[in-house]
């Protein structure tokens, strides 16, 4: 069934980090039909995506087969794997190493008030005409390190929503119908 699928969506180039361009299956062409269910919470499911999961093997845990593997993307419009999907421990400390060559992990990257939101020291030190140094305190801000902001970015990603597997086959149904209608 899968197969059929992919031969009536069509094809799209895709660029892959390294540059290089692919030609593969265009999933988003019919994206709309997956918003009916997205947010209902009889036809859909949280999932948090475990590490080393990939999306034949959680279709496969949840849906008994690999076949359904590309509603996972579709279904949370994932377009770029290599922005979507979360990266491993390891990754994630190499892409961090990486983006920042002259930081060190526990260098600030910015700070949040106590309810979480990100602020600007130095906008606060200038609007309420407050030495830089004393705005932490006064505010009391927390500051946010490089390897903490890259975490809790990458862990958001981790956090997905799923066709309900009793519905999995309905859904493929209708997207399929509504593919080749």
């Amino acid at each position: 069934m899968s197969s059929n699928i992919f031969t009536s969506m069509g094809t799209a180039w895709f660029t892959l980090a390294s540059g290089e361009r692919i030609l593969m299956n265009d999933i988003t062409k019919f994206a709309n039909v997956i918003d009916t269910y997205r947010n209902d919470p009889y036809m859909s499911m949280s999932y948090t995506i475990q590490q080393g999961d990939r999306m034949d093997t959680i279709s496969y845990k949840l849906y008994d087969t690999v076949d359904y593997w590309w509603t996972i993307p579709f279904f949370n419009g994932m377009h770029d794997m290599n922005i979507s999907w979360p990266m491993s421990d390891a990754t994630l400390n190499q892409y961090i190493r990486d983006k920042y060559p002259l930081n060190l992990f526990n260098d600030v990257h910015h700070h949040e008030t106590p309810d979480g939101f990100t602020t600007d020291v130095t906008a606060l030190s200038l609007v309420h005409d407050i030495p830089e140094q004393d705005v932490v305190g006064t505010f009391g801000l927390y500051p946010v390190s490089i390897f903490d902001h890259e975490y809790k970015v990458n862990e958001a990603k981790r956090h997905i929503r799923l066709i309900d597997p009793g519905h999995v086959k309905a859904v493929v149904d209708k997207i399929t119908a509504a593919l080749e209608g």
